[in-house]
């Protein structure tokens, strides 16, 4: 089979995140109820500004999806 008997065929998927931090968040991070869970989600939110997505679950048929800590 030579390289021109094979169908290539290449998908591109982009999805575009902006972070926004909100006030209320903000407070909530500078006093949470669980520390170390506070400190796993600053780093996963530091991820996602530097374009690292890392685990997701989207909604079927939506842009909205669910973050997951790993």
């Amino acid at each position: 089979m030579s390289r021109d008997d094979i169908n290539w065929a290449v998908n591109y998927s982009c999805h575009v995140l902006t972070v926004q931090e909100t006030a209320s968040f903000d407070k909530w991070l500078r006093k949470p109820p669980d520390r170390r869970a506070a400190a796993r989600i600053a780093s996963r939110v530091q991820r996602l500004e530097h374009g690292h997505y890392g685990d997701v679950k989207y909604l079927a048929d939506t842009s909205l999806g669910e973050l997951r800590l790993d």
